[in-house]
């Protein structure tokens, strides 16, 4: 777990060489999801729960807003690798790497998993706050040398990524999220 927060840490703080980095640590996308993601999404469903504290919502909705948080980045991981699979080659014109296809979706939805963290556990409804996907999405921008992905294919790579990892979780969350309530 440490060693996956290390690693988003390094994301967040330097792109680029972040993701050099990961290339060199090359680790497993199980033991990554293992041991990094999902006690990270456990984390996230927890902090969803100060919620109750800062705003006076009730237990039962805001329940539903963990159980609906949990659910929504359960499914992107699965959505996300299909998405990948369907479709990066086609997009990218590059031959996929299965392990460093997973290890991307993995890192990029931890990195929103921090930033929805860091919503929670905030009193405050922070505009700025709201932004942080965007900079989500110029971190994978980021990661297309890691993706080994061409300078020509970069900005449909970006929209890609984007769409699958950043707007997926989101869109997930929202329609399940609108459908309960």
């Amino acid at each position: 777990m440490l060693r996956f927060l290390r690693n988003i840490l390094q994301l967040l703080l330097s792109p680029g060489n972040g993701w050099e980095d990961f290339a060199q640590e090359s680790p497993s996308p199980d033991e990554l999801k293992r041991d990094g993601l999902m006690p990270l999404l456990g984390i996230a469903v927890i902090t969803v729960f100060f919620g109750m504290v800062y705003d006076h919502t009730s237990f039962g909705k805001t329940l539903i807003c963990a159980i609906t948080l949990a659910g929504s980045y359960f499914l992107a991981i699965y959505a996300g690798r299909l998405f990948f699979d369907l479709y990066f080659e086609r997009i990218t014109g590059v031959k996929s790497d299965l392990t460093r296809q997973s290890n991307f979706i993995i890192m990029g939805l931890g990195i929103m998993l921090v930033f929805q963290i860091i919503e929670n556990c905030l009193p405050w409804n922070i505009v700025f706050l709201k932004f942080l996907p965007v900079y989500a999405i110029l971190i994978l921008a980021k990661g297309a040398s890691y993706m080994q992905v061409p300078r020509r294919a970069l900005m449909r790579f970006t929209a890609f990524s984007a769409c699958v990892i950043v707007l997926l979780p989101l869109l997930i969350y929202y329609i399940i999220f609108l459908i309960v309530i």
